[in-house]
Parts: structure tokens; sequence; C-alpha cells
């Protein structure tokens, strides 16, 4: 067994009173960040490989979710508030507020959002990107708190 929860899970059912819904988690390697896409149009959110994980089937029922460290990610809490996305800090309360800036944060990734793709996008950083998928009918953030 792993230390890390996340990567021996293979799939979790958290139970709704109206549906199920199924966290999917896939490991999916060679994957290559996006360039700057200089003259494409329209601009990709992430590298192709991705897309069917990511943003999933035709239906529009999958919705993908990204876990951020804002101790890692400079200025996440400003970036997260005009980037049009829903987000929440997974802290609550006094403990949100003072540590905001270090603190995990949950992002519903969305495509064709200037956000989403910089997430994607080949930069100087380097870092773990962790995903959750959820299969259902649209969720938020506030009901996965």
């Amino acid at each position: 067994m792993s230390e890390d929860f996340w990567l021996d899970i293979e799939s979790v059912a958290v139970q709704r009173a109206d549906r199920p819904l199924v966290l999917q988690i896939e490991d999916i390697s060679k994957v290559e960040p996006l360039d700057k896409q200089f003259g494409v149009d329209p601009k990709r959110s992430v590298p192709d490989v991705l897309r069917p994980a990511v943003f999933g089937g035709q239906d529009g029922a999958s919705q993908c979710f990204a876990i951020l460290d804002a101790g890692k990610v400079e200025n996440l809490p400003e970036m997260l508030a005009t980037s049009g996305l829903e987000y929440r800090c997974l802290f609550k309360g006094e403990t949100a507020e003072e540590l905001s800036e270090v603190a995990p944060w949950l992002v519903r990734l969305e495509d064709g959002n200037k956000f989403t793709m910089g997430l994607f996008t080949r930069s100087c950083d380097t870092g773990i990107l962790r995903m959750a998928r959820f299969t259902s009918a649209p969720a938020s953030t506030e009901t996965l708190m």
C-alpha cells in the first residue's frame, strides 16, 4: 500500500440521495504540456491525450476538478478570483483566511478557460496536478464539501 491515498484508489462511489457520484482516477503517462499555441485557433485547453480524461464524453455530464496548492502556485487565490471558474479553499473559517496563500484549493476546470489552459501550458515551474473527474449530473464545489 502506498503512502499516498490517491495512488491506491481505483474508483470511489460517493452515494447521494438522488444518484451515485463516481470518482474515476486514471494514470496517464507521457503527457506533453501545451506550447504557447501561436497561430492556433481555436486554442486547446488541454493536451489532446488528456481531453477524454479531463472533459469526458459528449453528454456534458462529466466534470473535472483540480486540487491546487497555493504554497506552490504564487498568487493562486487572486488568480482563481479572476479566473471565472468555480473554486473553493479546502480550509474553512479562520484557518482559510489565515492560510489562504498556502492552502489547497479545489477548482472546477472548464474547456476554453484561460486558467484551465494555463495549467496545461509549458512553463518554468514543475509540479504535480491532481485532478478528479466526476461522472454525474452537474455538481459544484459546494456539493463536494
